[in-house]
């Protein structure tokens, strides 16, 4: 798998999949490739080269933590939706552009690190997830200084949190 560039639904569904250790170092599109892999309960790869990881672990609900390495990726839209077991995720996001649903539905994560210096659409991005008050702190501090308003749906219960760079 290390000269793999796509990946596009490479796993997607296989419920007997319960790890994944490999080298994915080449992999740029990662799309659906373990969308509801629901016993998927570790995922060991450094994704150095990923750029888009749209739905790439969707529904895997199985999957308690993520710590990969993910430098370049720039679109993470649904990446991680319905991921009903994860609690935390720490990773490097400097370059995603896109986070909208990236986490919706994570009902269970309340720790989130990871920098978004180049997030341009986060709608949805933590919707309905149980992020602890830290975790919300720095979401807001990575973003704070981004030169357009941004939204960030948190949770059910705080509808919007807006941040305007001209305040």
């Amino acid at each position: 798998l290390h000269s793999m560039t796509n990946g596009y639904c490479m796993f997607n569904g296989c419920s007997n999949l319960t790890s994944f250790t490999s080298d994915l170092y080449s992999l740029t599109s990662g799309s659906d490739m373990f969308g509801y892999c629901e016993n998927l309960t570790s995922f060991t790869s450094d994704l150095p080269s990923l750029m888009s990881g749209s739905s790439m672990f969707s529904g895997c609900s199985n999957l308690p933590s993520f710590t990969s390495d993910l430098p370049s990726l720039m679109n993470g839209q649904y990446m991680f939706i319905f991921c009903s077991q994860l609690t935390s995720f720490s990773s490097d996001l400097s370059s995603l552009t896109i986070g909208s649903n990236m986490f919706a539905e994570c009902s269970q994560l309340t720790s989130f690190t990871s920098d978004l210096p180049s997030l341009m659409n986060g709608t949805g991005m933590f919707k309905k997830c149980s992020l602890d008050a830290e975790s919300v702190m720095y979401v807001a501090d990575t973003i704070k200084d981004i030169t357009a308003e941004k939204q960030l749906y948190i949770d059910g219960t705080i509808p919007y949190v807006t941040y305007d760079s001209t305040t």
